[in-house]
């Protein structure tokens, strides 16, 4: 679901590239991220949206990590006192994870009341089949309990060569379900597109005013009336 999203997404924005030349392989030449092409309104909530779904799918990891879910190749990694959890299929990469009870560093099945889910630095992971569309991660999770997490922090996403920034505000993650509330806001320097969660299917997208909604089981962004 997130992979169809994110293919939309990223399908999207390398034709509105192509046809401007700005992207490496389409013709012209690499391009840095502040080289920005006129992205639509429809373009941003895409982009917004991928973000928020990758959130609504990777942030549970926090409260569902298993054994089962280590890399056999790479067991708990001693120097970083971290986990690294593989993930496949709609995100794939590596991420750590950390965990803590009243200051110290416990095994993620210790009852933690404090967890830390990061990417590894210039190992960003990538959505789905598409490599176009990549994010780094640093979300704390505070306080932890086995079916909720309050998640806060952020990351960088880049689509193509396009680079944006998004913050994760008291993000509500349970075990099953959407997010009970919070907010994640995505913003470059022209534009700002918040995602706001209420506990249903369905998640508010302001785009600099213009609002849209994102289905959380899909990952299919409309513009709403």
């Amino acid at each position: 679901m997130l992979r169809r999203s994110m293919i939309f997404a990223g399908a999207l924005m390398l034709s509105v590239a192509c046809g401007l030349m700005v992207v490496s392989g389409c013709g012209g030449d690499g391009v840095a991220p502040q080289d920005e092409f006129p992205a639509t309104t429809q373009d941003l909530a895409n982009q917004g949206g991928t973000v928020a779904y990758a959130m609504v799918n990777l942030a549970p990891e926090i409260l569902d990590f298993s054994p089962a879910k280590l890399d056999p190749a790479n067991p708990e990694t001693k120097q970083d006192e971290a986990y690294p959890l593989v993930l496949t299929g709609d995100v794939r990469g590596t991420v750590l994870l950390m965990f803590k009870r009243l200051g110290e560093i416990v095994a993620y099945d210790e009852d933690p009341d404090w967890a830390w889910l990061f990417t590894i630095p210039d190992e960003p992971l990538v959505g789905g089949e598409d490599d176009l569309i990549r994010m780094a991660l640093e979300l704390v999770a505070d306080p932890l309990t086995p079916t909720t997490a309050l998640v806060n922090g952020g990351g960088t996403v880049w689509f193509g060569g396009f680079e944006r920034t998004f913050t994760v505000t008291d993000l509500a993650v349970v075990l099953t379900g959407p997010p009970t509330g919070g907010t994640i806001v995505y913003t470059d320097d022209e534009h700002v597109i918040t995602v706001t969660f209420d506990g249903s299917d369905y998640a508010a997208i302001d785009v600099d005013g213009l609002p849209f909604e994102l289905n959380l089981n899909t990952g299919e962004v409309v513009a709403m009336r």
